[in-house]
Order: structure tokens, then C-alpha cells, then sequence
């Protein structure tokens, strides 16, 4: 005697299909959050290890904290190729990296802890210093000249645990975030609109260089807002250096309102370097 085997009715298919699309229409959000939770976790290593090159860097120079020097290859981040020889990173590849992503054109891929795993550009280098408050020019030409200034003591600054030394930055473009409060002499305040949501974000004068210089568009003196509920936006945040070596996220809203001076608004910086050597 046969049996006859019992298929799906149309009726129990669509049944079975909408519970899958439900099911999946729940979980994908979860795995997005997962997911991006799991990039700034991996961003925040990159700090925390930019920050054990610091600690290594400070040591070895008597207490004095990096600097940028043009005489040290195409791609004036002296503090990074310092940094990279503590890591065992090749920082001539990294170089090349660079300058490739600048150009436009194929080059290596860079050092994976040089760049943030939430970037979808995918960049090869996206951490910068807090420019000039902490990080300054020791020799450079031209229009930067007026911050060329020797390398700082570490004992200048009274509240490490709280002063930002490196944090993301928006494109490998530039290698600085410019500090918006100071008694460097170089300061570039949040006096532009950028994204037009009635905040002021960005300096004006700053803006209008980076375009003119590389083209495309970098808010929040150049810092890279990737993670958070915003992604890219005021309330959104960057994973930071602190000058004491430990790491942690910040808002750009924090960031603008100098909370905790984490700027080093009030650091006695040194005398400037004039006229240029």
C-alpha cells in the first residue's frame, strides 16, 4: 500500500516566509549594533597601543613628548614613524600608503592599527595628534612656520589623564586635528556651520584650505566622528589618546565645549622657534 506524501500549501509557505523575514527584519538590526560595537572596541586597541608607543617615545626622549619634521621623509608625521619603529610597523610602506590614497591612485594597504576598522574608505591612516597644543611643527617652511617651536616636556602638562594627544581624524589627507582653544598661537575655532544642523562645528578658515589643498569635505577640524548613534555627526564620537596613555571615546560635542580641557587650552607651551632657522 502507497503513502502519500504531504506537501506545503501555498497558504503554509507564505506563513513559513513571513516568519523568516520577521525573524530577519529583528536580528539584522542587533548585528549591525554588534557589529559596529565591535569596530570602536577595535579602534579603541589602536589608541590604547598609540598610546604604549607613546609612553615608549616619552621615555626615550628625556620626557619630551613628538613632534612632526619635514626633514623626515614625504609625509611630515615624524611622532608616527617613531612610533611605528616601537611597533615593529615598516613606516616606508605606510608612507607609500599615504601617498596613495592622497593621489588617488593603487599603493599598499597600510598598518591596520593605523586605521579605524569602521572607516568604509578604508584608509590607511586616520589617527593624528592634537595639533599645536601638544604636537607642533620642530621645522617646517611656509605657512605652518609660526608654530615651529622645539619638542614639549611631558611635565608641561599638569592633567595627562585628561588632555588629548591623538584622535581620529576625518581622511589620511591630513595629518593633524587642529586644536580649536589654546595659548599656542595656532587655534581654530568651531566658528562654521558645517552640516547646517545650527551648531557651529568647524573653523571657516580651515575648511576652506583643506578643500583647497585635497578637495572634499573635513568638519570638525578634521576630526573623524565614526562611531555612536550618529555616525558622522555632533553627537556621534572619536576614540582618544590621552597624554597618560590610556584611551576613550568622546563626543564632538564634549570635544567643542573643551570638557575636561581636554584640548590643553591652558598648557604653557613653548616659545616659538622666530625667526625660522
Amino acid at each position: 500500500m502507497s503513502t502519500k506524501t504531504r506537501g506545503f500549501t501555498l497558504i503554509e509557505l507564505l506563513v513559513v516566509i513571513s516568519i523568516i523575514a520577521l525573524l530577519v527584519g529583528i536580528l539584522l538590526p542587533a548585528l549591525g549594533a554588534a557589529r559596529r560595537s565591535a569596530q570602536g572596541v577595535a579602534c579603541l586597541s589602536n589608541v590604547r597601543q598609540i598610546g604604549v608607543a607613546l609612553g615608549v617615545h616619552v621615555t626615550e626622549n628625556n620626557g619630551l613628548l613628538p613632534t612632526f619634521d619635514v626633514r623626515n621623509g614625504p609625509v611630515a608625521a615624524k611622532w608616527a614613524r617613531d612610533f611605528s619603529e616601537s611597533m615593529g610597523v615598516d613606516w616606508e610602506k605606510e608612507e607609500q600608503a599615504i601617498l596613495a590614497y592622497r593621489n588617488g591612485t593603487p599603493g599598499p594597504s597600510g598598518f591596520d592599527g593605523w586605521k579605524c576598522p569602521a572607516d568604509g574608505d578604508d584608509q590607511p591612516f586616520i589617527y593624528a595628534p592634537n595639533y599645536p597644543n601638544v604636537v607642533a611643527y620642530e621645522s617646517l617652511p611656509g605657512v605652518y612656520s609660526w608654530v615651529k617651536r622645539k619638542p614639549m616636556p611631558i611635565d608641561n602638562i599638569k592633567h595627562a589623564s585628561s588632555v588629548m594627544a591623538f584622535t581620529e581624524q576625518n581622511a589620511a589627507a591630513e595629518i593633524t586635528t587642529w586644536a580649536p582653544f589654546g595659548r599656542s598661537g595656532g587655534v581654530w575655532p568651531f566658528d562654521t556651520d558645517f552640516d547646517g544642523d545650527g551648531i557651529n562645528d568647524s573653523s571657516g578658515a580651515l575648511l576652506s584650505n583643506l578643500k583647497g589643498k585635497y578637495g572634499g569635505d573635513y568638519p570638525y577640524n578634521n576630526m573623524g566622528p565614526r562611531h555612536g548613534g550618529n555616525k558622522g555627526g555632533f553627537d556621534s564620537s572619536v576614540n582618544i589618546t590621552f597624554v597618560d596613555g590610556h584611551g576613550a571615546p568622546m563626543t564632538i560635542r564634549q570635544l567643542a565645549a573643551n570638557e575636561n580641557d581636554v584640548w590643553g587650552a591652558t598648557i604653557e607651551v613653548p616659545p616659538r622657534l622666530l625667526p625660522m632657522e
